[in-house]
């Protein structure tokens, strides 16, 4: 688009273009990840990647796909694991994928750093952890070349973004960036635009080991009444009535009644 004098229009008239633009794909973006991790050590849940149906709309107009990004959750999943099942997702709102979990292996999850970001669950031991990050900041001026005013718009588009990653564990969270739940076992982020989250997080699992003590004095206390009641019995004489303590009632002689 040039003018008349064949000069292109400053960014300023380009920013006010962009405005009705920004506007309309606010929130065009919802990422939600919901997941369990199991006491099997497998994790199980849904992964959604969603994009608004403005965004299609104007993708099928220009030839594009609006259901993946660079990456997308090819980088993020291992598809082919077992347990893993992609279907399409088309709910309020937002047209994209769904992936879903069941009793799926850890490593499901591609543990490899991206450019955007990692996401991985590994189990130590008593102990899980959730390692990765996930960078929604703007990347400023230098080798991307993008500048203050992309940078600008970039957040203004994606204000709205529904963004939630959400793991419950089989035992206690003891550190963790995210928000802990009121029953600790439940850790959850919502990443913004424009910040790069930490997921580091460290749960102390449930452990068959954890119940030994408990279970050790049940059986030491049900011993120790049962003892008790051993010698309180045998501490108490068991008497046996003789003849001559054996009531008789009045009248009775001892002798058979003739007839």
């Amino acid at each position: 688009m040039t003018t008349r004098n064949g000069i292109w229009p400053s960014r300023k008239w380009l920013a006010l273009f962009c405005v009705p633009l920004a506007f309309l794909l606010t929130g065009c973006i919802k990422l939600d990840m919901a997941l369990t991790v199991n006491k099997d050590k497998t994790v199980s849940g849904t992964v959604i990647l969603g994009f608004a149906d403005s965004l299609a709309a104007l993708g099928s107009g220009t030839g594009s796909s609006t259901t993946t990004t660079p990456g997308g959750l090819d980088g993020l999943i291992n598809k082919k694991s077992k347990g893993v099942t992609v279907s399409k997702y088309h709910q309020g709102g937002f047209t994209g994928e769904k992936v879903t979990f069941d009793h799926s292996p850890l490593n499901a999850f591609s543990s490899s750093t991206q450019k955007d970001g990692s996401f991985a669950i590994d189990i130590k031991g008593n102990h899980a952890y959730i390692s990765g990050a996930m960078d929604l900041s703007s990347t400023g001026t230098g080798a991307s070349g993008t500048s203050s005013m992309d940078d600008a718009l970039t957040k203004a588009m994606f204000a709205g973004a529904q963004i939630r990653i959400s793991v419950t564990f089989p035992g206690k969270i003891t550190k963790s960036t995210g928000e802990i739940s009121k029953d600790g076992r439940t850790v959850t982020w919502n990443p913004t635009i424009g910040d790069k989250t930490d997921l580091a997080t460290t749960v102390a699992l449930d452990s068959p080991l954890n119940y030994i003590p408990w279970a050790f004095g049940g059986v030491l206390l049900i011993a120790l009444v049962g003892w008790l009641i051993f010698i309180n019995r045998k501490k108490t004489p068991i008497s046996f009535a003789t003849d001559e303590e054996i009531p008789t009632t009045e009248g009775d002689s001892g002798e058979i009644p003739s007839i």
